[in-house]
């Protein structure tokens, strides 16, 4: 049997969906691309926004017009649209269930990502994600440990351990996040350990203390979401603009070089011109090293998209257009800084004629030297280059 998947979304979903086509390789199946003839379609949806429920209604479509074929559709859409997916077809399968905790992710990449929580309690009023995706849901220290072990020994170089609410791992067991990693840590032959997205007030001392180990990347995601004290209570974000600063302070005078990146919602309901020139401001003052820019998405069931005040779609593409044009600014910054440095560069593929990986800051670095995918090697940085840096290989 020909089956054929599809991904929309998050890492999360990604890894899902890599341990449902182990699941279907394991039970004799051939896994063929979601454009070829196939015997069962399967689209993991998102529905973080309305361009992903689009998104995912489109990709349903597609595969429905292979006449003879099953069309299973699951992920976090399906979570919330079961009436709304129905009346597309009839011959849709709704799976309306995530899964908790795959072994690991099963390809064996370069780079491997390690689901180890499930699950969003906080009800932000603009997000949907806490109703698709249920309660905060763990998995155990002794299985991710033994899912790092199992990555490494397959030849996995860096392992990023990703959930829903990454943040909140633990609380359903009496553990926290700095307890999953040093789980992983005591893993010897790990290469690298590099955490995905989680919320600034979850990041804890604890936590901080253990980049001491030089294979804990010095990358941070922090969604900061508004620079405006007002929005931030609007969206019933648990800071303000004083807490944030005072945590990205405290995580640079510990580790100085760490880099931060974040993610900004614009247009939000009653957001002013005042309101965004604060988040502009807010953003250049931390300095990130770069902006993921959202304009706002109303989403049924969710508070905010009964507000008052919805800024209208012009507004908020003039707004998204002017962050993006600082986050192009503060990348600029970000890699001139790294020139003359020499980096760890984990490469991971082969463009053109350059081979290109990152580093434990998250650098993109390019090399026209002859290297070997899927090894770590020295990098001195000469020059920015297209969306990253260029360097040689330090023999």
């Amino acid at each position: 049997m020909k089956v054929a998947f599809l991904t929309l979304g998050c890492k999360v979903n990604q890894v899902e969906t890599e341990n449902m086509i182990a699941e279907e390789i394991r039970n004799g199946n051939e896994i063929v691309d979601f454009d070829s003839p196939a015997d069962v379609y399967v689209i993991n949806t998102c529905t973080v926004t309305s361009v992903a429920d689009q998104k995912s209604r489109q990709m349903i479509r597609r595969a429905l017009k292979n006449p003879t074929a099953r069309v299973i559709v699951t992920g976090c859409y399906s979570n919330v649209a079961f009436d709304e997916i129905s009346a597309i077809d009839p011959r849709i399968e709704i799976r309306a269930k995530t899964i908790d905790f795959p072994m690991n992710s099963t390809s064996y990449h370069t780079r491997a990502y390690l689901k180890i929580e499930d699950g969003c309690e906080n009800f932000c009023s603009y997000c949907i994600i806490p109703l698709a995706r249920g309660k905060i849901r763990s998995k155990k220290l002794s299985e991710i440990r033994n899912d790092v072990e199992n990555l490494v020994s397959n030849g996995t170089q860096e392992i990023v351990l990703t959930g829903i609410h990454l943040g909140a791992y633990g609380r359903d067991l009496g553990k926290n996040l700095a307890d999953a990693v040093r789980a992983c840590l005591e893993v010897q032959d790990l290469k690298r350990l590099r955490l995905s997205s989680l919320e600034s007030i979850e990041f804890s001392s604890e936590l901080l203390d253990l980049f001491s180990d030089p294979r804990l990347c010095q990358h941070l995601h922090l969604p900061l979401q508004s620079g405006s004290d007002r929005i931030l209570k609007l969206m019933r974000r648990p800071y303000d603009r004083k807490k944030f600063s005072y945590i990205t302070n405290s995580v640079r005078e510990k580790v100085p070089r760490i880099t931060l990146t974040t993610d900004v919602i614009v247009g939000f309901p009653s957001e002013s011109d005042s309101d965004f020139s604060d988040t502009l401001n807010f953003c250049r003052d931390i300095g990130f090293a770069k902006i993921h820019v959202f304009p706002f998405s109303p989403r049924r069931g969710t508070p905010a998209f009964k507000f008052d005040n919805q800024i209208p779609s012009e507004i908020k593409k003039a707004r998204v257009d002017q962050l993006l044009k600082l986050s192009s600014e503060l990348e600029k910054n970000f890699h001139e800084s790294q020139i003359g440095r020499e980096l760890e560069v984990l490469f991971e593929q082969r463009i053109d004629e350059f081979s290109t990986g990152h580093d434990k800051f998250y650098s993109k670095v390019f090399t026209k030297n002859p290297v070997k995918l899927g090894k770590i090697l020295k990098i001195k940085v000469e020059s920015i280059f297209r969306d990253g840096v260029i360097g040689r290989l330090i023999e």
